[in-house]
């Protein structure tokens, strides 16, 4: 995770006030940041794996808390490369609060062998990141 220190644990975190149900989450825990538009390198996570495929799921918020961007912004680079399959979620005021296992990334049809996912907010925008799970083929 980078910024290292800049990460929550969702379900521990004390000062977070975006605060998706723990119950709803995949073993009831997530990892949460949010990312300004203004920052110099966004946040962003790695993941490793072997297989032919990987997806990733996040939680995704639709609710405005104290003026907190909601909005989920993110892009992903495979081995080092930009995908181009940008995710972008802007709050619907109109759905339910919190929205779960929400498929953000996909891609299959990998050679099988090791691979390097990073899972990134869109630099110049502002991105709540809750991230729940990976599943990998």
């Amino acid at each position: 995770y980078s910024p290292s220190d800049g990460w929550n644990q969702g379900e521990d975190c004390s000062i977070c006030t975006i605060r998706p149900d723990p119950s709803q989450a995949h073993g009831e825990t997530w990892r949460d940041i949010t990312s300004s538009a203004d920052v110099a390198t966004p946040h962003s996570f790695d993941f490793q794996f072997t297989g032919t495929g990987i997806a990733v799921f996040n939680i995704i918020c639709n609710q405005q808390v104290n003026g907190q961007p909601t909005a989920t912004n993110l892009q992903f680079f495979l081995d080092g490369q930009e995908d181009g399959n940008n995710f972008l979620h802007s709050p619907d005021p109109n759905g339910a609060p919190f929205v779960y296992n929400v498929g953000v990334y996909s891609h299959s049809g990998l050679q099988n062998g090791v691979h390097t996912l990073r899972v990134q907010a869109i630099p110049g925008m502002d991105s709540l990141i809750l991230f729940d799970y990976l599943q990998v083929t």
